[in-house]
């Protein structure tokens, strides 16, 4: 029988009892037997004085504990978990239990300054308050490689955590491992892990092995083992120490034999040929002056004079080039991905300069050229050769504008008369930037005024900084007016200090009206406005950081495709107007809005994640029914708002799911219209309901689950005989042990409350399924409820024709 207490011997009785009777008295003793007589209903067989007496006076010799799933936390509790087949109990962390001899924790604290996640691995960096402080642990360094665990839970900045030393860590997204990898710490990613050992000359830390891959279930055995450095010149094969023999080749080809170096002033020999090799990692310190064919200048440490000899410089391409660590100041390198051009490091730039290309010096490759390039200093004359056909300008250095760059199809004379096929403006790596106190742009753009006529103009690798400017201004704008073309980026971040970073109003020629063009995974941001402003343009992977109380990005009659958005300040974090196809996209905010979708929004939003702290996830306006947005496959998360405030009239959510942590509702669904629901899960862990519904018309949810934790699970108003609201197969679940843990209150039921199929579940016996403080009716038909002893508060009367029994009725 279902939640039953059953005592198989007396040992169990004794057990069960034995706490209440520690006085010994005849008074207790007919107390408890009282208590458990009472009882009968809920123990197999009933207790007698003989059955007492004989449990309290046998001794203990063992514990039988019943196998069970993890229980409510508490702390100190303890039982034999069946999900793991070990004992495990509750510590002082909520949300972690700890499987007996099959994990190894200890105490740790956080004073990294950031939260350290479940599952990230860390480093002993410190102790303080006798307990060792970690950090992320990170193998490019043998400090950071010296891994001690990973984190079984989050550990917020500047609190003491628990992490596992040895065993298993749960509950972790491993699905981009296979079961039975093995895992090393990542030499890139801070607290992260990789499947294969990093290169040299990062090292090599083996964390465990992955016993479970999976995205929220997955499980890894941590056992981490000692570091090996990476020294592909030792032998090292990344996953075992090098070979004596390798160490011993490695010190003779490094020592080697050298050519006797004269400590006195002299010469090498003329007769013969003499060569003085210096290793790569070794160095040579003359102290003096160095001759070659002569006797060297007094002002010279190197003084050649060969007829038939040159000097040759260090030689690579630009990642050989600004690896080079701490370079010293006016150092000289040739680049042979440059076509041999000769590079300077300056100490005033703290930057690498080309000499041999000129300094700030912009190339231009067209297609009448035949490859050959020219050079310019200026970047709007560099561009105003590029006017027609195919042209690539590329740059050698950063370059500082002092005004607008124009790039428009319209006019006559600087800036104006471009008719290009296809231009492209390689930054390579550097940075154009405006940095006048004006409302200059960097780039103004209107490509062809003519729907018929395609342009295309693409950015790519580098960077577009308007910094210091004053009233409206962009980094990139192109105008909505007469403006048609094809506009894209690729590797590129666009910023915009006090305004826009860039606003993109052009059109799609009428032959490519259906494209959704590539961002190249560029990166949009601004401090004080919208980090990217897209109006009748079709773009995709992209990325948008918002630092203001203005909406990060905005998006009016446009097709979007896997991006981006996050706003750290106030503001919202993603703004849809006018029709709207958007997909495979994540949205994070702070205080504001996820996502606001204005009044005439209506088109397919779907595969979409937002996260937002305290702010509401979705907000949706309008009561035109014209407009219809539908959102379909998703998941909101917000820390303190609600998930949905729904105000549209027309509006439907089709698979999703909504988590609310703090004291807001999950739904909120206010004023008259039409809107669906239909198969999801909305939870609210915090101590908000899950769903409040006041005074709606055709609101209907279908396949719904709503659970609360802390709260009834939702209320319902309606104060008017228009208003109507629908649940069908709907299931509301309180996990709240109260008596007022109620599933359902109904606060007002002038209008229509329809609810059929659906499930009623309660932790508390004395909470009400449907509960009501004053007289309310509704319609209920083949639902079921458990968990209450009155399903149905006396003052809620049901409108049906058959009483079932157990509270379900059939209309």
């Amino acid at each position: 029988m279902a939640d039953k207490i059953v005592y198989l011997d007396k040992v169990k009785v004794r057990d069960s009892v034995l706490p209440k009777v520690n006085k010994g008295t005849a008074d207790d003793f007919n107390e408890i037997k009282a208590v458990v007589n009472s009882h009968a209903d809920e123990i197999d067989t009933k207790v007698d004085a003989t059955d007492v007496a004989n449990a309290i006076a046998e001794p203990r010799t063992d514990i039988t504990f019943i196998p069970k799933t993890a229980p409510t936390y508490e702390e100190s509790k303890l039982w034999y978990d069946s999900d793991n087949n070990s004992l495990s109990y509750y510590d002082n962390i909520s949300g972690t239990s700890i499987q007996i001899g099959k994990e190894t924790v200890f105490s740790v604290r956080n004073n990294t300054g950031l939260q350290i996640n479940n599952g990230q691995v860390v480093y002993i960096s410190g102790a303080t308050g006798q307990n060792p402080t970690v950090a992320l642990a990170q193998s490019n360094a043998i400090a950071t490689s010296q891994t001690i665990g990973v984190a079984t839970h989050d550990i917020p900045n500047n609190t003491t955590g628990k992490i596992t030393v040895q065993g298993l860590v749960n509950d972790i997204n491993t699905s981009s491992f296979v079961d039975g990898d093995l895992l090393y710490v990542s030499s890139t990613v801070a607290g992260g892990l990789t499947a294969t050992p990093p290169p040299s000359p990062d090292n090599v830390c083996l964390v465990g092995y992955v016993a479970y891959a999976h995205t929220t279930n997955g499980k890894i055995l941590i056992s981490p083992k000692h570091v090996l450095a990476n020294n592909d010149s030792l032998g090292t094969d990344q996953t075992s120490p090098p070979t004596e023999n390798a160490v011993k080749n490695y010190v003779d080809s490094a020592v080697g034999s050298a050519p006797n170096l004269y400590t006195q002033n002299g010469s090498i020999p003329t007769t013969t040929n003499r060569e003085v090799t210096i290793p790569a990692d070794s160095s040579l310190d003359l102290l003096g002056r160095v001759g070659i064919g002569k006797t060297p200048n007094t002002s010279a440490i190197l003084d050649a004079s060969v007829s038939n000899k040159g000097l040759r410089l260090p030689q690579g391409d630009e990642a050989d080039m600004t690896g080079i660590s701490t370079p010293a100041d006016w150092m000289l390198f040739q680049r042979n991905d440059l076509n041999g051009a000769i590079w300077m490091y300056n100490p005033d730039a703290l930057d690498w300069v080309p000499l041999t290309v000129g300094y700030g010096i912009i190339e231009v490759i067209r297609d009448s050229d035949n490859g050959v390039p020219s050079y310019y200093a200026d970047l709007q004359t560099a561009l105003e050769t590029c006017k027609s056909g195919i042209n690539t300008v590329t740059l050698h250095s950063n370059v500082i504008i002092t005004d607008t760059i124009s790039i428009k199809s319209s006019g006559t004379g600087i800036g104006n008369a471009y008719a290009f096929d296809m231009l492209t403006i390689n930054l390579n790596g550097f940075e154009i930037k405006n940095n006048n106190a004006d409302s200059t742009y960097c780039f103004d753009l209107l490509l062809s005024n003519s729907s018929g006529i395609n342009r295309t103009l693409l950015f790519q690798n580098g960077k577009i900084t308007r910094t210091s400017g004053t009233g409206t201004h962009y980094a990139i704008y192109s105008t909505t007016t007469a403006n048609y073309g094809t506009l894209l980026f690729d590797k590129c971040i666009v910023y915009g200090q006090n305004s826009y970073g860039a606003y993109i109003g052009m059109q799609q020629s009428s032959d490519r009206l259906y494209d959704v063009n590539d961002f190249g995974g560029t990166l949009f941001i601004s401090d004080s406005s919208y980090g990217l402003y897209v109006r009748n343009y079709n773009c995709k992977n992209f990325s948008v950081l918002g630092k203001s109380a203005t909406s990060s990005a905005y998006l009016r009659n446009c097709t979007t495709q896997n991006y981006t958005v996050e706003n750290t300040s106030t503001g919202i974090g993603l703004t849809m107007v006018g029709n709207i196809s958007s997909s495979d996209f994540r949205v994070k905010s702070t205080t504001g809005k996820g996502l606001y979708c204005a009044d005439d929004v209506t088109g397919d939003i779907s595969n979409f994640v937002i996260e937002t702290t305290t702010g509401d996830g979705i907000e949706t306006t309008g009561t035109n029914p014209t407009y219809k947005p539908v959102f379909n496959n998703f998941t909101i998360i917000c820390g303190n708002g609600v998930c949905i405030d729904s105000n549209h009239t027309n509006t439907e959510f089709n698979n999703f799911y909504l988590r609310n942590n703090g004291t807001s509702k999950t739904i909120s669904e206010v004023n008259n219209g039409t809107r669906q629901y239909t198969n999801g899960n909305v939870i609210n862990l915090g101590s908000g309901q899950a769903f409040d519904i006041f005074n709606v018309s055709k609101v209907k949810f279908t396949s719904v689950k709503f659970i609360s934790t802390s709260e009834c699970v939702g209320s319902i108003s309606l104060d008017n005989s228009i208003y109507n609201v629908d649940c069908e197969l709907c299931s509301f679940e309180c996990n709240y042990d109260d008596a007022t843990g109620n599933c359902v209150e109904i606060l007002n039921s002038t209008g229509l409350i329809d609810i059929s199929l659906s499930k009623f579940n309660v932790v508390n016996a004395s909470a009400n399924a449907l509960y009501a403080s004053a007289s309310r009716t509704l319609n209920l038909s083949n639902s079921v409820f458990k968990g209450a002893t009155t399903p149905i508060n006396a003052n809620v009367t049901i409108t049906a024709s058959t009483d079932l029994g157990n509270g379900n009725r059939q209309l």
